[in-house]
């Protein structure tokens, strides 16, 4: 079976591989000498490389990226080419790679006259990966093929990692633990030289902290450090950074703007001084921005932003109630708008964000603001709240780049004992969920709203399982869950077919639904979560179809924009159409 794979795998390589010569060879009459024999090197690399893996799933995102798109692969500005390559691929960290990349471009070019044996240039800011393709790509050392298949991640990362790690810049991530493998290093080599890039979100976790005392205390004086300083975090900081964070461990500190780095000399004289130096480099920083639509359908488009309506949702509750939530949030202030709402709320790292409330009394009314792709690593923490504490209300902000694909957090919250997972779509069904926990307060609920912008679903919450969107007397009906209820009312609506819309994820037997379902010769099930632990299949578990048939995401997670992501997954409106007719 493997042998076949194989094949069908080195076929569709081959293919690719043919196609993108195709290309080539309809432009190269437009091209320069220069540019033919760029495009000449660009082909023998892909080719090298072709084999390394399965390489032909890249090669079709880059043969379709350049016919649509009729870009050449042809560029010698790394700031233009990560601008490309994040356009292309979809990629969702070019905010913080673009933040770093004068950086990296003014240090290289500092340490290019001295001798690599005695230092060591080293980024533990893990989005300054795609810069190190982008930079070695106009040295002409790699292949245009990386850079347009950023997503692809999990393929790329193991290739290129000795591709690139002999040109100066090395990489070593772990966001919070990088300065800790840095360390090791410091350790086993005192007098070479670490000049470390990282970003200020490092500096709100306590293993970087651990680290810069043990190299205090253990006076290792081998150390530069390079901090992006946007003052962003992972959003806005409350109390906001500022340069004294560090002072304490190091010898001599400096803060410098982004545009001074050129021919900066404090700046290069700490470089290489074997003290004991941070330099803080103003940079700038943007929000992200996650839609659902693409740019060409974006002006005729409406759409909400469920997180953007969690403070405001509070702040009334809190007036109507009297009554004010105590909410922990690691980092997220700005994601959720609590500070917009005048709410007050105590921050906390990502890996600590469950830890304060372990210690609140057992009636304390609170909740956690949280990021859904780091909640898999609370799970422990919530069983502890079933066990010894207060009433919670968990809120995840679903990212996008880890909605869809294989069990995600959301799946295994829901399997945990005596909790609820609710999972809105509308604004209103946000504020009907958040109003219930001021009535019945419970540590069991935990409410899953995406960040990203939604389309605009007009109807009211009837009851509390289940909203009956749609009721057209049809012998069909589409059952949907949580976010899956926005990619297919639409559809459901222009096909005339039934649609019930479940923000409940996990039900409890109901038999005035099931008589309801009686009525229907062919149910569909919906949901845009992976199907192991999955809502349709405990739907499956409960309740008697005569046909069905149900539909979740594969079980893969590419970090693709979200227009790409549905696509892939089968849940752009084409594919919803051709699996309800």
């Amino acid at each position: 079976m493997t042998d076949i794979l194989e094949i069908k795998n080195k076929n569709l390589e081959n293919e690719k591989l043919e196609e993108l010569k195709e290309f080539f060879r309809k432009i190269k009459d437009k091209l320069t000498d220069e540019e033919t024999k760029r495009m000449t090197l660009e082909l023998e690399l892909i080719e090298e490389n072709i084999n390394e893996s399965e390489h032909y799933k890249v090669l079709e995102l880059l043969v379709k990226a350049l016919n649509i798109k009729n870009i050449e692969p042809l560029s010698t500005n790394v700031l233009e080419l990560l601008d490309r390559s994040y356009e292309l691929s979809g990629f969702g960290c070019r905010n913080s790679c673009i933040s770093s990349a004068n950086i990296l471009l003014e240090t290289e070019k500092m340490l290019k006259e001295e001798d690599t044996s005695t230092y060591e240039f080293v980024s533990i800011k893990g989005h300054m990966a795609p810069f190190m393709y982008a930079n070695e790509y106009t040295k002409k050392n790699f292949s245009l093929l990386y850079l347009y298949a950023l997503h692809y991640s999990d393929i790329i990362s193991p290739l290129v990692q000795d591709k690139y790690t002999s040109q100066g810049i090395n990489a070593s991530y772990n966001l919070g633990y990088g300065l800790g493998k840095i360390l090791s290093k410091m350790m086993i080599n005192p007098h070479k030289k670490y000049i470390v890039l990282m970003g200020d979100s490092d500096l709100s976790f306590g293993a970087t902290l651990e680290a810069l005392m043990y190299i205090k205390t253990q006076n290792y004086n081998n150390l530069t450090l390079i901090i992006d300083f946007n003052r962003f975090g992972f959003e806005p900081r409350p109390d906001g950074f500022d340069t004294s964070i560090l002072k304490s461990f190091f010898d001599k500190t400096l803060e410098v703007g982004e545009s001074e780095l050129r021919d900066n000399i404090d700046f290069k004289s700490m470089l290489f001084s074997f003290k004991r130096g941070a330099i803080f480099v103003n940079t700038v920083k943007e929000h992200h921005k996650i839609t659902l639509f693409s740019a060409e359908g974006l002006n005729q488009k409406h759409g909400i932003k469920l997180t953007k309506s969690y403070g405001k949702c509070i702040a009334t509750l809190n007036r109507k109630y009297q009554k004010e939530l105590c909410i922990f949030t690691p980092d997220l202030a700005s994601r959720f708008f609590l500070q917009e709402n005048s709410l007050s709320y105590i921050n906390t790292t990502v890996a600590e964000a469950l830890t304060p409330i372990l210690a609140i009394s057992q009636d304390k009314f609170s909740a956690i603001a949280t990021d859904q792709k780091y909640s898999t690593n609370m799970i422990g923490s919530i069983l502890e709240l079933h066990k010894n504490t207060g009433k919670v209300l968990l809120t995840l902000a679903k990212s996008w780049d880890y909605w869809g694909g294989e069990a995600n957090a959301l799946n295994l919250l829901n399997t945990l004992p005596e909790t609820t997972v609710y999972e809105a779509c509308t604004q209103e069904e946000l504020s009907y969920l958040l109003e219930a926990h001021y009535i019945y307060p419970s540590y069991k609920t935990i409410i899953s709203i995406c960040d990203v912008e939604l389309p605009v679903i007009e109807f009211e919450p009837k009851v509390k399982e289940a909203n009956y969107l749609i009721d057209n007397g049809s012998k069909s009906l589409v059952i949907s869950f949580g976010i899956a209820t926005a990619l297919v009312h639409d559809v459901a609506k222009d096909l005339e077919i039934d649609h019930i819309h479940f923000a409940r994820m996990r039900l409890n037997y109901d038999e005035n639904l099931q008589t309801k379902l009686n009525e229907y010769e062919h149910v569909y099930l919906m949901e845009y979560n992976g199907k192991k632990h999955g809502f349709c299949e405990h739907f499956l578990s409960l309740y008697r179809l005569k046909n069905y048939t149900f539909k979740t995401s594969k079980e893969v997670i590419p970090q693709m924009k979200a227009s790409e992501q549905i696509k892939y997954h089968g849940f752009s409106e084409d594919n919803l159409i051709n699996f309800l007719k």
